[in-house]
């Protein structure tokens, strides 16, 4: 989980990964086409993230390993928001990146 964690992260500081998501959700909120690709590409990536934890916790219940993989996909994905590309860094972002990683950790713990 930490690889996958680490390239979302490292992902998020690219002009082009965080310009052209930060586009598609502001036409998916004007466009039915849209919304859907959106809405099909974000069960794909709770599924994706679902099976790793399935990986770490092989007993854990489908349904509650999505919805942890849906927890965490909302903190990475809000996550571009403050520490995304281009954006100002500000001070109370100091460890924000490992503290994004320990409630990862938690959240997969306690599913």
């Amino acid at each position: 989980m930490a690889t996958a964690i680490d390239y979302v992260l490292a992902d998020q500081k690219r002009a082009d990964s965080c310009l052209l998501f930060w586009e598609l959700w502001a036409l998916a909120a004007h466009d039915e086409q849209a919304a859907a690709v959106m809405t099909d590409f974000y069960a794909t990536y709770v599924n994706t993230v679902a099976d790793i934890i399935c990986e770490i916790r092989p007993r854990l219940p489908r349904l509650r390993a999505q919805k942890a993989g849906a927890l965490v996909a909302s903190l990475l994905e809000g996550a571009s928001l403050f520490r995304g590309f281009g954006k100002a860094r500000r001070g109370y972002l100091s460890g924000f990146d490992q503290n994004l990683r320990d409630l990862v950790r938690t959240i997969i713990e306690q599913a």
